[in-house]
């Protein structure tokens, strides 16, 4: 899942509701933590599901 497809995501939340998503390890692992971050959203857990798969939950800024 991209950033871009994360943050319409969240889009349609109202603040301070969570998310959860899962990204492959690599780019996407990386660069979506960062960008969330940078636009004031919390990110609340990060763990390995295994075979690349990581789970990422996200609070919404408020």
């Amino acid at each position: 899942m991209t950033f871009v497809r994360v943050k319409l995501k969240l889009q349609s939340l109202q603040p301070g509701e969570e998310l959860c998503v899962r990204l492959r390890a690599g780019e996407a692992l990386v660069n979506v933590p960062r960008a969330l971050r940078q636009e004031g959203h919390q990110i609340l857990a990060q763990s390995e599901e295994g075979d690349g798969i990581h789970r990422l939950e996200i609070r919404k800024k408020a």
